[in-house]
């Protein structure tokens, strides 16, 4: 009696174990996090990397793109209307094989903060497609052989 039970929601941010994505087309990077009660825009910091290059910085309530990587400049945005609802997800345009690797999501608010990585591989379309077909067509043990290149 008289205790006062106090309600914590754990901070997370969570992301997929791994994406493949089409050369040249869009990508979505997803990632969302845990939001409070109350939503407080000054307090978020997203940042995007891969590796120690810079995708995309968030924060201020507005993209901070000063040090962003010039292979990345003019292909990502983020889902800024939907950040209250935990979505820090990234979008980015033309995706090329460069963009193939290790990508991390980081995220704090006033709740706290965390990073997750997860690899983004990037599958070529028609040479692939014939690859594909061809280890399928000449050979039934390799039939499983799409699985490796991915």
């Amino acid at each position: 009696k008289g205790l006062k039970t106090f309600s914590f929601t754990e901070f997370k941010v969570t992301v997929p174990s791994s994406l493949v994505v089409t050369l040249g087309q869009p990508v979505v990077l997803p990632c969302s996090f845990s939001v409070g009660n109350v939503w407080q825009p000054e307090s978020i910091v997203i940042t995007w990397q891969r590796g120690l290059e810079v995708v995309h910085s968030f924060y201020y309530n507005r993209d901070q793109l000063k040090r962003q990587s010039p292979h990345y400049v003019k292909r990502t945005s983020l889902y800024q209307s939907e950040m209250q609802k935990g979505n820090a997800s990234l979008r980015l345009e033309n995706v090329t094989i460069e963009d193939r690797g290790e990508y991390i999501c980081s995220v704090r608010s006033q709740l706290g903060s965390e990073r997750k990585i997860f690899p983004l591989k990037v599958a070529g379309n028609y040479n692939q497609y014939v690859l594909r077909m061809g280890c399928m067509h000449y050979s039934s043990r390799y039939t499983h052989a799409q699985d490796e290149f991915n």
